[in-house]
């Protein structure tokens, strides 16, 4: 059985401290990943590439920060760096009350805990913080937001050596890239090969000049989503790419298009749904999948993208 994060007693957050908190909350959210989802539809009638009548008329997900609305309702339900879908939880900013259905030991769970520890170590009323049936560390986890904040925002802790990928109990960093700076990540000697490959095919790449800019961005979605079974791509980035239509975004898209292709080219004679089920059924995909998403969360962080293919030298 799965140990769960759940809270007793009530939380009442004095006005004067409220900011703060909010302001602390929404940067966990970001930082951690958590993410609300939204939807998008694509339609093309005249599409007879695929067999699959879904893709012609396919509403497809994707994600956007998580902020609040004009009530002050901040919602959210989607864990980047777990890949996974929640119930719709949410934090009000009037009252700093958080109201999510359940919370366990994995990426969302260590944020959902995170701010449960705040709003303990600033309640007027006694509250109280368990995970499954002991009482959890409200100090482990205020290590855990001052090591986030630390190491983003500048803030001060005791955890001054733990990095972001252990404080969110991933493998590595290489998933983070939409919050990387330049520095202040521990990436894999792999992402860095990875780096230096793109940007060759970046270099080498030939626009054709009948190129569909959004139906190429809308079968990377579908085949991100359907047959990867990637993370939710962000909303600004598949705004970006529908929006922008220049040399330089149609090779970052044929870019990420030929390394998904590259596995795809040795059997030209499959159709989507062949493909999906042999990549399901018969090789281990998941480097493949780690890479396509460090390439998407690449995409919306410009300062690091821009750097590393060179665009604007």
């Amino acid at each position: 059985m799965r140990m769960e994060y759940t809270m007793t007693g009530k939380v009442t957050i004095p006005e004067e401290k409220r900011d703060n908190l909010n302001y602390l909350v929404l940067c966990l959210l970001w930082y951690g990943g958590i993410r609300k989802t939204d939807t998008i539809e694509y339609y093309d009638e005249d599409d007879d590439d695929y067999d699959d009548d879904e893709y012609d008329s396919y509403e497809y997900d994707v994600t956007k920060a998580a902020l609040p609305d004009k009530n002050g309702i901040v919602s959210f339900d989607y864990s980047l760096y777990d890949n996974c879908s929640h119930s719709v939880a949410t934090y009000d900013m009037n009252t700093c009350e958080l109201k999510v259905e359940s919370c366990y030991f994995d990426c969302y769970g260590v944020v959902m805990s995170a701010i449960m520890a705040l709003q303990i170590c600033l309640s007027t009323t006694e509250c109280n913080f368990y995970l499954g049936d002991r009482e959890a560390s409200v100090e482990k986890h205020l290590k855990f937001v001052g090591g986030i904040l630390l190491k983003r925002m500048g803030f001060h802790t005791d955890e001054t050596d733990m990095p972001i990928y252990e404080l969110l109990r991933l493998p590595n960093e290489d998933s983070l890239l939409e919050i990387w700076d330049g520095e202040n990540l521990v990436l894999s000697d792999e992402l860095y090969s990875h780096f230096k490959a793109w940007k060759e095919c970046y270099d080498r790449i030939d626009v054709p000049d009948d190129m569909d800019m959004e139906k190429e961005l809308h079968d990377l979605l579908w085949r991100m989503q359907h047959v990867w079974q990637c993370q939710y791509a962000p909303l600004s980035f598949v705004n970006e790419f529908r929006r922008e239509n220049d040399e330089v975004h149609r090779k970052l898209l044929l870019v990420m298009k030929e390394f998904m292709d590259k596995k795809n080219k040795l059997f030209p004679e499959m159709t989507h749904g062949d493909w999906k089920c042999y990549i399901e059924t018969l090789f281990d995909h998941s480097d493949e999948v780690e890479y396509l998403q460090a390439y998407m969360s690449l995409m919306v962080n410009h300062e690091q993208r821009d750097r590393i293919f060179g665009i604007g030298e």
